[in-house]
């Protein structure tokens, strides 16, 4: 099978969860996996001699992907890979980089926003799956609860409720 995988990765453990996810996934299937690497700059664009300092922003978050990439997966050549990054929005970057492949596959980390922190950092999930226009894999975080095991109820003596006669 041929086509792509294109995935984002921010440095948090949803992304590389989903990283993790879009890198076995190409592995079994036979894609090649894109990484997408949004960043947004602090330094307005408008003054020329502040292109070094967005020079310097870009590089620095180049090296932080790279090492975000590199704490998740072993580029060992099983896996055909790029990494790519973009000034931008995340959500508009992976809609427009998921529109850009011919056959893809989007893959996405989710977190949980909960009242103000959702209307505050929006949902780049949300945002996906309203406006591209392919499949999208939308890897949940790790539940922290514990999982509550009970007995199988066939070794417990049968106990009935107390139930009233009229």
């Amino acid at each position: 099978m041929s086509g792509t995988v294109v995935v984002g990765l921010d440095g948090s453990e949803p992304a590389a969860l989903a990283l993790a996810w879009a890198w076995d996934f190409a592995r079994a299937t036979g894609r090649t996996v894109r990484v997408l690497h949004s960043w947004r700059g602090s330094v307005a664009p408008v003054y020329a001699p502040l292109a070094d300092l967005r020079r310097e922003e870009r590089e620095a978050a180049r090296e932080n992907a790279e090492a975000w990439l590199a704490a998740v997966v072993t580029a060992d050549g099983s896996v055909p890979w790029r990494l790519e990054v973009v000034e931008g929005a995340p959500g508009p970057v992976l809609v427009a980089a998921a529109a850009a492949e011919e056959d893809c596959v989007l893959v996405i980390g989710t977190r949980e926003h909960h009242g103000l922190g959702r209307v505050v950092h929006g949902s780049i999930s949300h945002y996906v799956l309203s406006h591209v226009d392919c499949p999208v894999v939308a890897v949940p975080p790790p539940r922290p609860e514990l999982v509550t095991v009970y007995p199988d109820p066939s070794e417990l003596p049968l106990e009935l409720p107390h139930i009233p006669r009229f």
